[in-house]
């Protein structure tokens, strides 16, 4: 139980990172050479969706609060 008020958006993005942590992820590693010849590794996650439920308010909050996190 995260204990934050979801009519605030500062909160609202806190029960989001919480929430966050449980989406699993796939991790993909990109190796690449530099102009200089080093190698370079890019890390990127794509996360699975998720369904968060709630009120259409709550929705908005959620849209809100994600955009922000970005």
């Amino acid at each position: 139980m995260v204990l934050k008020n979801e009519n605030k958006l500062d909160e609202m993005v806190d029960i989001l990172a919480h929430h966050y942590q449980y989406v699993p992820s796939i991790v993909n590693q990109e190796r690449k050479c530099c102009s200089t010849g080093e190698m370079v590794t890019k890390e990127t996650a794509k996360f699975h969706s998720i369904i968060f439920g709630g009120d259409q308010i709550t929705a908005a909050r959620t849209r809100t609060a994600m955009k922000i996190r970005v």
